[in-house]
């Protein structure tokens, strides 16, 4: 007995949970600040993926983030740093 190919949604769904296990695989390090922060403390991020547990992580008062230029931003993520005020900014990397 032969089993039916794998649909199209299936195949999309495996390359997705592909290219994330990749990306969080990655260095997971937050640059944190050598000051305390301030009203306008920025956070230095080299993650290419940025989740709301990246976020989580981030020093109090945080208010915006630089990340890399082509960093995925989960909606999550958005959605979160939004909710805390916080910018994002993607920025290229040298």
């Amino acid at each position: 007995m032969t089993s039916a190919p794998p649909t199209f949604d299936a195949i999309i769904e495996r390359i997705v949970r592909e290219v994330l296990r990749r990306l969080q695989s990655q260095s997971h390090r937050v640059a944190m600040p050598t000051v305390a922060p301030s009203a306008e403390a920025t956070v230095s991020v080299q993650e290419k993926l940025i989740t709301a547990a990246t976020l989580e992580r981030l020093p109090v008062g945080t208010r915006v983030v630089t990340i890399p230029q082509r960093a995925v931003v989960t909606p999550l993520a958005r959605d979160e740093a939004r909710d805390r005020g916080i910018r994002l900014e993607k920025v290229s990397v040298k």
